[in-house]
């Protein structure tokens, strides 16, 4: 006869393998079929406690905190407001090393709390002109809008996110080139390069899968496995008429929220592939 307390401990373990089998197959055929596709694991970060805070750098006002409902992990950026001054509401969670490829991708899944403002910024780098080699060679502790799309020094490419108040959500090209065209906030220049239906209208607080590839000069954005943007930038649109964008060899990316309230992401994963320049242009 089999003790009460072993059954006990049997019974919750079969119970613990039937609920974990499916997330590790689904795991597993993700895997293969990323492998079949040429794509190679660079980042798997699931924030699982506070020591993987130092792979990241915060700018703005935001407060930073490990979490989990059951099984799932995730981290909590609290964007604050400053009392003294109702503007510095802004924060952006960077990645702390670049990503350098012809072809990167960025898997992630996120939340948003009701009237989120939320973007995905990738690709971001100093300007060629800007004499800097990395992004960090100055600060923006606001982080306010105006230090990215307003700035000569940096040019990145954004997705709006998490939008429950707006029907539409856009991909842009921000700063750089496009700045010394016209002043900023008056008239600057900010290239809409493709929009999309957002996937939580009237839905605050719904985990969306965002999983977005760069691939030489084309950018593909698949939510929750939909394709919803594939669009070719050749430099007309980005760079307002000059021959490179930023796309053609990686480099920063990060979460930005332009309001006071929270963001959960539950994981970041970067995958890079081997892409011919040809394919993918030379800058």
């Amino acid at each position: 006869m089999v003790a009460p307390n072993v059954a006990v401990l049997v019974l919750v373990a079969v119970a613990l393998l039937t609920r974990l089998t499916p997330s590790i197959a689904a795991d597993a055929a993700a895997d293969a079929t990323n492998e079949r596709a040429g794509w190679t694991l660079r980042l798997d970060e699931e924030f699982s406690d506070e020591s993987s805070l130092k792979r990241w750098s915060l700018e703005g006002m935001a407060k930073l905190t490990p979490a989990n409902e059951g099984p799932t992990r995730f981290l909590r950026i609290h964007t604050l407001e400053k009392p003294a001054n109702r503007e510095l509401k802004q924060s952006v969670l960077w990645s702390g090393e670049p990503v350098r490829g012809a072809a990167v991708r960025f898997v992630f899944r996120a939340r948003g709390e009701s009237r989120n403002q939320s973007l995905f910024l990738f690709n971001a780098n100093p300007t060629r002109d800007s004499g800097h080699r990395s992004i960090f060679d100055w600060t923006r502790p606001d982080a306010l809008y105006v230090r990215y799309a307003g700035s000569e020094l940096i040019e990145m490419y954004s997705v709006g996110m998490l939008r429950d108040r707006e029907k539409q959500s856009n991909i842009r090209y921000l700063g750089g080139v496009a700045v010394k065209t016209r002043s900023f906030p008056e008239g600057v220049h900010i290239p809409v390069l493709s929009s999309f239906d957002s996937p939580c209208v009237d839905r605050p607080d719904t985990w969306v899968e965002y999983d977005l590839r760069v691939e030489g000069r084309r950018i593909t954005l698949f939510v929750d496995g939909r394709q919803v943007a594939a669009i070719e930038d050749t430099g007309a649109s980005a760079a307002l008429g000059t021959a490179w964008t930023p796309l053609t060899d990686g480099g920063y990316f990060g979460l930005r929220n332009f309001v006071a309230n929270q963001v959960d992401v539950d994981y970041v994963r970067v995958f890079t592939k081997r892409e011919s320049r040809a394919e993918g242009g030379t800058p």
